[in-house]
């Protein structure tokens, strides 16, 4: 159980600490692709600025050329003089370099009115991001995800939603889960009755022994979970669809193909606990798995994170996510200066993880100042922590559990440090 630094109830299963120096860094460097891009804009306009100005200087040159050679009267007239095709060869030449010069200033204003477009800066935030989501996930981030198996092969999916996020991965697996999986492996010795197809008629239950069959699908989407059975592990054969919610089992009989026969079949309730916990275990081991994974896809809102046009939106997201977490850590942190959080252990003991707000700010501290604003706004300034006293905190305060609401539509980054500390 994880505890607030004044020991309070935390609200969330989660190495917060951890997770906020994760995110700093994917922040600051969405910040750091949306500074780069402001600064080759900004390089863009200048360039057109001098430019332009160039180009007014050249007229200006051009027209003193001309003013100055007029008096000579300029010609090529056979007749004319020296001194007259002189000048007139002297204004031939300047207006070819000052053609040569105009072309050349064309080019350059060409090239700074091709404004450095936001796909780069929005990649590199979009890269962030999914780092950060492959290895970490928000407090209050909810999952789904799917695993199914055939003949040699398995493939494993999940979704995770948070905020206005919506990620999609893929589940890297082990050998163990790129088949169908021995249900012995996961409750041996388990007897159920089952929907079973006869000659004629319906199927009616029959005792079936688990380990003797195959789990070739598992779908976990919270309140309902989805097993799919086979008679067989190693070649096709008749199944089962097991539908479970809140502590009901609800099963198909399927035949070779994965066709449903006849109609649902709602289990006993030794049965349904029996079903429930082979659930349960087909979940914990894909579970461990989960972490093992790879993004796909990044939403926020209705757009993927490499469409945005403003690179910062995600990382503005996440820390309005972050924020009042942040800001309840730093008010229930006794030492100044400092982020805590506790971690019970065991016999009567508790871990203690901190972060120095110091070196978290380190992380963005060169950032423009418009962009650090952002992460002073979340609670992350240097400014030392107010320590308060249990006085300070109501009963409900300490009792209530947070929420953290929906979010709003590269600096080189630092090592943080972990520290734990042992607290009697």
């Amino acid at each position: 159980m994880y505890r607030y630094g004044d020991g309070s109830p935390f609200p969330f299963e989660d190495n917060f600490i951890e997770i906020l120096g994760a995110a700093v860094d994917a922040c600051a460097a969405a910040f750091t692709a949306a500074a780069e891009l402001d600064a080759l804009r900004a390089r863009a306009r200048d360039a057109r600025r001098d430019a332009d100005d160039e180009a007014r200087r050249l007229v200006g040159l051009e027209k003193a050329i001309e003013t100055a050679v007029f008096p000579s009267r300029p010609s090529g007239a056979k007749d004319a003089t020296a001194t007259q095709q002189s000048a007139q060869k002297i204004l031939a030449a300047v207006k070819q370099q000052m053609t040569a010069a105009k072309g050349m200033l064309e080019k350059r204003v060409a090239a700074a009115n091709a404004e450095p477009r936001p796909e780069k800066a929005a990649a590199a935030a979009s890269a962030a991001m999914g780092a950060f989501f492959e290895r970490h996930e928000l407090p209050g981030t909810t999952w789904t995800w799917r695993w199914r198996a055939s003949e040699g092969s398995a493939r494993a999916d999940a979704t995770a939603q948070v905020g206005k996020f919506e990620l999609a991965f893929e589940i890297h697996l082990d050998a163990a889960w790129r088949a169908p999986v021995k249900i012995a492996s996961l409750v041996p010795g388990a007897h159920v009755v089952l929907p079973t197809k006869r000659m004629f008629g319906k199927p009616v239950g029959k005792r079936i022994a688990l380990d003797r069959c195959a789990l070739v699908k598992v779908e976990n989407a919270g309140d309902r979970r989805v097993l799919e059975l086979r008679a067989h592990v190693s070649k096709a054969a008749r199944g089962w669809r097991v539908t479970l919610i809140d502590d009901r089992a609800i099963c198909l009989a399927l035949d070779e193909t994965g066709k449903p026969i006849g109609g649902d079949h709602t289990a006993r309730p030794d049965d349904a606990a029996i079903l429930g916990t082979l659930a349960d275990a087909a979940i914990a081991a894909i579970d461990e798995r989960r972490m093992n994974r790879r993004a796909t896809e990044l939403l926020l809102g209705d757009s993927t994170l490499t469409a945005l046009a403003d690179a910062t939106i995600p990382a503005r997201a996440i820390l309005d996510q972050l924020a009042p977490t942040i800001k309840l850590v730093r008010t229930r942190s006794r030492v100044p200066g400092e982020l805590i959080i506790k971690r019970d252990i065991a016999d009567g003991r508790r871990e203690e993880l901190f972060l120095p707000r110091a070196a978290v700010a380190a992380k963005f501290a060169r950032l423009p100042p418009e962009y650090r604003r952002v992460f002073d706004d979340a609670g992350l300034g240097r400014d030392d922590t107010n320590e308060i006293g249990d006085a300070d905190l109501s009963d409900a305060d300490l009792d209530t559990p947070m929420t953290i609401p929906a979010a709003p539509p590269h600096a080189p980054t630092m090592a943080l440090p972990q520290i734990p500390r042992q607290v009697a």
